[in-house]
């Protein structure tokens, strides 16, 4: 991408050409604006890079976006950690099983599809798959529910969303039918976007929707494990 950058007539600067490929890089979100000239440079969400040029009064001129090839929804080490959340408060065998089995529906989810189309891949490869040893339908439920509620929508009726999990984890179902699902059963509660990833670590927006999901589905969870 970072050639396609330097194409453009931006009259950036090297420094600032770098400081974009770092943020690049790191796969970071943070938001930071770099001047040159009468061009102006936005970094924003991780998922976009784009080039915005004003005229005096301020009025946009021109404006060309670039995805970011290095943003993630979610990293399988986060799905780890809430994992290893889940098992630490309502017991269970800790540990994960299948690795590889984690990093499919994670890595095939970073491709361009609809939000419901990514949660639904991560519910039946978490849930169907049993990538951990114990806990599957805890944590596929729970992170199809972090990102649901990040992004504005949230799960209203416990029951359908405990018969559903119980229904996914004895017959696997296509992932068109989980949409359809989600599409019924998910209410829009507002719009938002996904949170930073400091490295290394569960994003801090996502810690608190992980305690809003625990404590949210505390009864379910709780049942779910002893199944």
């Amino acid at each position: 991408m970072m050639e396609e950058l330097k194409k453009k007539d931006f009259e950036l600067s090297e420094g600032e050409l770098k400081e974009i490929e770092d943020l690049e890089r790191r796969g970071e979100v943070a938001v930071k604006k770099a001047l040159a000239g009468e061009k102006e440079v936005v970094v924003g969400r991780a998922e976009r890079v784009t080039f915005i040029k004003e005229d005096e009064d301020g009025n946009v001129t021109e404006e060309s976006t670039y995805e970011n090839p290095s943003f993630k929804l979610i990293t399988v080490e986060e799905v780890i950690e809430i994992h290893d959340k889940l098992i630490r408060k309502y017991g269970g065998k800790s540990g994960v099983l299948n690795k590889g089995l984690l990093e499919f529906p994670v890595d095939w989810i970073n491709q361009r599809r609809s939000l419901f189309w990514k949660v639904a891949v991560l519910m039946r490869g978490i849930i169907c798959r049993h990538p951990f040893v114990d806990g599957n339908k805890r944590t596929g439920l729970v992170v199809a529910d972090i990102i649901l509620n990040f992004t504005g929508y949230q799960f209203v009726d416990e029951e359908e969303v405990k018969n559903f999990v119980l229904e996914l984890a004895r017959s696997e179902k296509e992932i068109d039918e989980i949409v359809e699902w989600l599409n019924a059963e998910a209410n829009r509660m507002s719009k938002r976007t996904f949170p930073e990833r400091p490295l290394g670590v569960l994003r801090p927006k996502y810690e608190k929707e992980l305690r809003k999901s625990m404590q949210r589905f505390d009864n379910l969870l709780k049942e779910l494990s002893k199944m």
